[in-house]
This record gives structure tokens, sequence and C-alpha cells, in this order.
């Protein structure tokens, strides 16, 4: 267990630690506000993340190659999924709250079990980076982003999912990448 007095996870603190056997939930504690890039790479034992209530960032790689986890609890006040941060885990669904405003760089990349189709953008989004859900192949988008802050759509974002529906975007958008 994590203790309430921390405020950061730094860069690397569990990368690749094999040897951990806390298997199931991973609860981050209420006082963390970000966790560093790689914090928890290769972690193979979660299969629930439950984020705390003041996380304001997820860095880069994070709980990459964490290829157990199936389920994400997102907080209310969560800004920002860096680049790779969930990219080859399990997750089935997600549900972003609306505060979020970045998802990262290939952030859910080759999560090939997210399968929901009520899938929705939270309405501050302003940025979906290069590759953000590519090769989730089992999730099928309405790509309705009429209702964000969708400032860019980087390059592909959606490469190997299935798009269903008519294309909406907002009146905020300023770029759009190629193959978007």
């Amino acid at each position: 267990k994590l203790p309430d007095t921390l405020t950061i996870i730094n860069n690397y603190t569990f990368y690749n630690c094999l040897g951990l056997s806390s298997e199931g939930t991973l609860k981050i504690p209420d006082s963390i506000e970000q966790i560093g890039d790689y914090a928890f790479y290769n972690w193979t034992t979660i299969t629930k993340l439950d984020l705390g209530l003041n996380l304001t960032k997820i860095g880069s790689h994070s709980f990459y190659e964490c290829p157990k986890i199936n389920e994400i609890t997102f907080n209310e006040l969560l800004l920002i999924i860096g680049d790779f941060a969930f990219s080859g885990c399990a997750i089935t669904s997600l549900k972003f709250k609306s505060n979020l405003t970045e998802i990262g760089n290939y952030a859910f990349a080759n999560c090939a079990s997210l399968s929901q189709s009520d899938f929705k953008f939270p309405e501050f989004l302003m940025i979906i980076g290069d590759y953000a859900f590519k090769d989730c192949s089992e999730l099928t988008i309405n790509i309705d982003l009429s209702s964000t802050n969708l400032t860019t759509i980087g390059e592909d974002p959606f490469d190997g999912c299935k798009l269903s529906g008519t294309l909406k975007l907002p009146n905020t958008l300023e770029t759009i990448s190629r193959r978007a």
C-alpha cells in the first residue's frame, strides 16, 4: 500500500518490478497529484487501477505494458494522460471525466480488449495525440467531437479502430494532422 503522505510518484519508481506480488487493485492515494514517466512500467500483476481524487497528470509510459489492467477508475481532476500511458493494457472500457484536456500519443494504443460502443469524449478535451487509440481493434467509435473544446487532432489517432456514424468536429479545432 502506498502511504497517504505521498504527493508525487516519481519517474521510474516501480519500473519493471516483476517481483512485486501486489496482485489485483492498485489504489493510488488521494494525496497523489502526479504519476511520473514509467512509474509502473511492466507491472504485470495489476488488474484494476483506482486513481486518487487529486491526480492531475499521468506521465508517459506510466502503465505501459501492464497487460492485466482491465479496469480504470478516472477522477474528476485528471487533466493529462501522457504518451503511451496505458498502451498494451487489457482495458475493456473507458469512462473519461469532463475535465480531461489531453490524451497523449499512443496513450491507449494496442488495447485490443477495448470494446465499448458508448464511448464519449470529455467536454474539455483539447488534444488527441498521434495514434492515441491505434490498434484498439474491438473499439467502435462514433466520432462526435462537437461538444468538446478540441484544438488538435494528431496523426491517425483511430488507426485500426472500427469507426461508425458521422464525423462531427467542434468549432474550436485548429489543427488536424495527416491521416487523422
